[in-house]
């Protein structure tokens, strides 16, 4: 099989469209993955297509096969993908009532502050906050792994664990029973530590 890595709008190397475009994950479903999926398609020839998700990319296909998107899928599988979400903690639900008044156009520089932050961090430190990394490791994840985020991408992050669903942006629509009916065949992969 040919190989296609997803990259959507809220991505630092992808192109958006013109105009400011709306960057949250309904705009990502309804556009990008069918736009990508038909990409794939017109280079490959082929009529349907394999669907690897990890983690957002997982919930990316989560919301294009409840969108009747299943109908470009042979096969599909989500690898740690969460699809329902527990309360946020005190810190983390101030953060996102702020993120909620600020314009959902902007991009938050969270790969710059990160690497402020973690240009001290020593090796130790780093490796005490992980269990399962090795602290050069996380400091390599910490410093490269992060890239701007789109204010309206976490916005709607925010509300998923608000509602404990994968929901759209005005929380009338739950992607994951959308798959209720579904045919598609799809692998669930998860770990005892994923939600």
């Amino acid at each position: 099989f040919e190989v296609f890595v997803f990259c959507h709008r809220g991505h630092r190397d992808a192109v958006p469209p013109q105009h400011r475009p709306q960057v949250d994950f309904d705009a990502i479903v309804a556009h990008d993955v069918p736009a990508a999926i038909a990409t794939v398609k017109a280079q490959t020839g082929a009529k349907r297509i394999h669907w690897i998700g990890h983690g957002f990319g997982g919930q990316c296909l989560v919301g294009h096969m409840a969108n009747d998107g299943d109908r470009d899928l042979s096969a599909s599988a989500l690898i740690s993908t969460p699809v329902t979400f527990p309360s946020l903690k005190t810190t983390a639900r101030r953060a996102a009532a702020i993120a909620n008044v600020l314009p959902s156009t902007w991009r938050l520089p969270v790969d710059k502050v990160q690497r402020l932050l973690m240009v001290g961090g020593r090796h130790t430190d780093i490796a005490d906050r992980t269990q399962r990394i090795e602290g050069p490791m996380a400091r390599a994840l910490l410093l490269d792994g992060a890239a701007p985020l789109a204010l309206g991408l976490l916005q709607q992050m925010a509300q998923w664990h608000a509602t404990g669903q994968l929901v759209d942006r005005h929380n009338r629509f739950d992607y994951l029973a959308g798959l209720s009916g579904r045919e598609t065949p799809v692998l669930v992969i998860g770990s005892p530590d994923d939600q």
